[in-house]
């Protein structure tokens, strides 16, 4: 029979699993290693204890450290994120309906036909985002980072260059 590891004894005392049928060859080794363990196990299971309770103290703190990202980053890399962050809140979420009569009850729906992004232009609510995103469509809504909803009116479109622009009606 194999010896039994040293933290079986710690976490199950030999009086636990005194049904182990020791044999001449490989009893005084197992039980004296137990019994080497038990002594031992009360340490062992207050570190583990304290430990248990430690570490997840230590790991909140650690996750609420901030890291600066940007301390690890090349040149290029410290100017993209510096240019994305600059220029992300003006990117918008572009969504166009179109209306379509039921096949069976011949209502007339709005359905949303495509999506895609744009990006604010200036402070007066002009939007820049493909033709292909708002082709046929029927009403137009701008979506702001802050998830607020704008309708739009489309006031030019380039097919052959995939360019369109939006006046939000409603600019914040």
């Amino acid at each position: 029979m194999p010896t039994a590891p040293w933290w079986t004894c710690v976490l199950f005392p030999a009086s636990a699993w005194a049904t182990w049928a020791p044999t001449p060859s490989g009893s005084a080794r197992s039980w004296n290693a137990c019994s080497r363990a038990e002594r031992a196990g009360p340490v062992l299971k207050r570190l583990l204890q304290i430990l248990a309770l430690a570490l997840p103290a230590a790991l909140a703190t650690a996750s609420n450290a901030e890291v600066d990202y940007l301390s690890f980053a090349t040149d290029d890399e410290a100017n993209s994120t510096e240019i994305f962050s600059k220029a992300s809140p003006s990117v918008v979420f572009v969504t166009n309906t179109a209306l379509r009569r039921n096949f069976f009850s011949l209502d007339v729906q709005e359905i949303p036909q495509g999506a895609g992004t744009g990006f604010i232009w200036d402070k007066s609510g002009l939007v820049v985002t493909n033709f292909h995103v708002i082709a046929g469509a029927h009403k137009v809504i701008v979506t702001l980072q802050d998830r607020s909803e704008h309708s739009a009116e489309i006031i030019g479109l380039a097919p052959e260059k995939d360019l369109a622009v939006l006046r939000m009606v409603d600019p914040p």
